[in-house]
């Protein structure tokens, strides 16, 4: 049985397969000409930024999709075991007259506010570069950090080998089941302007150059409408042009001749490199400048209801729409048992798996929150928008040199304004309202005159109620660069959670959270916190079913239709168990080593977890 199909097998398609398959579906891709057919197939893969200015949703959703895009990729490579040749490698432009200067310096500030500190939009002299900074008439550039790369060849093959891994079905010849997916490109574009009732767009040729050069960890380069993007293959690519008009889709000629001769002019760096490879594809372009994504009616033809996340299924077969996703660039995220309340439960790893062992049969509902209405629904996630946007606007704020009570502060600051109160505040008389631990502290962290410092580790854990419902997320975030190890414990953190979140669905056994992560965590070579675990929540902070274990157990217990609990996974380097310091509060590993956690509330339904604690 399938749950969702996808049609194309392009970078897009695929991205959203592997979305599907993280989340519980069923996923079957059809591309006639194989992954990787079309413009994916392609040799560029500049991935660029919007100019920062006249900030609207569609900028800010880009720059967020840039911003996550390491950690994709990162996770694609990792459970794929493909590289696809990503680096954000940041993008050199030359700035032509005095005026382009002013303008660009006028956009640096603009971006130090709209970029907050997460990448950089600067102009510095074009010498800085050396050897591989463009031709420039006032000897300035821009440099924005923001840029990446990918290898699109490469891209394809890691989405196919993680797809592959997640138990996705690629394969040339199918009929549609479940909700339908076109990512197919211009393969389908008739047939989804038919759909339509009116042309949604075009196909535009473009061609491309390889050429042998060696510049791997270099920016890109953009001018004269070029980009000029290395590889860490020893090649770069330089493209491409955009021709509506043309009689052979895949042939290169005089045009690309040009492109190759401006390139050169504007890159002296490049004159004399060998031309490896000519390329020519064919793809998408939208009559508009937005992006070509969005629903459509099913007719006759296209009856199959169709959808882009198996979360949202249910309302859409309902409805009778469809989902035409084709282009690229449109889409690019018990308690740890308060230690002073609950301390021999929560440091006795005996009494602890004891407890797990013994415990059988449904959950009490009787005991815990369980949805049967959607207005409780819309409560949490009223709740669990509040909570999410609180802790990421806290990331967002954290500079070397702040206290965590001044970041507590402006948390304390963000749940009022809403309406919310703190929950363990509230609950257990906590000092501050939220928990804020660093680096060797791994929960429960006291706000106070602790000054953050560039490397930190920085977990900022925010639960709070609101009419009644309560809701909590946590995350641990990077105070600048770590180390890479670090880094990696980051990105397999958020991995864990995921990974938990989709063992969750009604029926299943409340036990498959945990083995599910222990798989990963043992296959990483990581170890868990095994005294600090998921919970109930919902109409109180912590509620039954309390102590779902994050780690492997004999836990008989099963999750209930509607069912409102955390999944928040402990993920570290060596250490086994949290134990309490002096101050009564603050949890550290033991054995000392780092660790992580990433948490979301969630709600149990047939079709696997609806997570509510996501920002606007």
């Amino acid at each position: 049985m399938v749950d969702v199909t996808v049609r194309g097998a392009g970078i897009f398609g695929l991205s959203v397969a592997w979305a599907c398959a993280r989340r519980g579906a069923r996923v079957r891709v059809i591309d006639p000409f194989g992954p990787g057919a079309g413009a994916s197939g392609g040799i560029v893969g500049a991935l660029a930024p919007h100019v920062p200015e006249n900030w609207n949703d569609k900028k800010a959703f880009q720059f967020d999709s840039l911003i996550m895009a390491a950690d994709f990729w990162a996770e694609v490579q990792a459970v794929g075991g493909r590289d696809p040749g990503y680096l954000r490698s940041g993008r050199l432009q030359p700035l032509a007259d005095a005026r382009a200067v002013e303008l660009a310096h006028q956009r640096a500030k603009t971006a130090q506010d709209l970029w907050q500190g997460r990448a950089d939009w600067r102009v510095v002299p074009a010498a800085e570069h050396g050897d591989w900074a463009p031709q420039s008439a006032t000897g300035f550039l821009i440099h924005d950090t923001l840029s990446a790369r990918i290898h699109p060849r490469r891209a394809c093959a890691a989405l196919v080998a993680a797809c592959l891994a997640m138990g996705v079905e690629i394969t040339d010849v199918a009929d549609d089941a479940g909700a339908v997916v076109w990512a197919s490109g211009v393969q389908d574009l008739d047939a989804i302007s038919a759909a339509a009732g009116r042309t949604l767009g075009n196909g535009v040729k473009g061609q491309a150059a390889l050429l042998r050069f060696a510049a791997a960890d270099s920016p890109q380069l953009f001018a004269d409408a070029l980009h000029i993007v290395p590889h860490g293959d020893g090649t770069v690519a330089i493209g491409s042009t955009s021709e509506r008009d043309f009689t052979n889709a895949t042939s290169t000629d005089d045009q690309l001749d040009d492109v190759i001769e401006r390139a050169r002019a504007a890159f002296p760096v490049l004159q004399g490199a060998e031309v490896v490879e000519r390329w020519a594809g064919v793809r998408p372009r939208a009559r508009s400048r937005a992006p070509l994504l969005g629903p459509i009616r099913c007719t006759p033809a296209h009856s199959s209801p169709m959808a882009a996340s198996k979360s949202a299924l249910a309302s859409r077969q309902r409805s009778g729409r469809s989902w035409p996703i084709w282009c690229w660039k449109a889409v690019m995220r018990s308690r740890r048992v308060f230690a002073r309340n609950n301390c021999d439960t929560a440091c006795n790893p005996a009494r602890l798996r004891s407890g797990l062992a013994q415990s059988a049969g449904p959950i009490d509902k009787g005991r815990d929150m369980t949805i049967t209405k959607l207005d409780e629904l819309d409560g949490l996630k009223h709740i669990g928008r509040i909570v999410a946007n609180t802790m990421h606007a806290m990331a967002k704020a954290m500079e070397p040199g702040m206290t965590t009570r001044e970041l507590d502060d402006i948390g304390a600051d963000l749940l009022a304004r809403d309406g919310a109160v703190s929950a363990p505040q509230s609950s257990y008389d906590f000092p501050g309202a939220t928990c804020i631990s660093v680096n060797e502290e791994i929960a429960h962290g006291i706000p106070g005159d602790r000054i953050l410092a560039a490397g930190d580790l920085v977990n900022i854990d925010v639960s709070a109620s609101k009419n009644g419902f309560f809701a909590d997320t946590g995350a641990t975030f990077r105070m600048g660069a770590v180390t890479p190890v670090q880094a990696q414990l980051c990105r397999d953190g958020k991995r864990a959670m995921q990974i938990g979140i989709d063992a969750v669905a009604s029926n299943r056994p409340l036990a498959g959270i945990g083995n599910a992560i222990g798989r990963f965590a043992d296959k990483r070579g990581y170890t868990l916190i095994r005294n600090l675990a998921s919970h109930g929540v919902g109409r109180s902070l912590h509620e039954y079913p309390e102590e779902i274990a994050t780690w492997p157990s004999r836990d008989k217990r099963r999750i209930t239709k509607g069912l409102v609990m955390t999944v928040e996974p402990f993920l570290s380097t060596g250490g086994l168990w949290a134990t309490e310091g002096d101050d009564g509060w603050t949890l550290y590993s033991e054995p000392q080593a780092p660790a992580v956690q990433y948490e979301h509330t969630i709600v149990a339904t047939d079709r696997g977890a609806i997570v509510v604690t996501l920002p606007n």
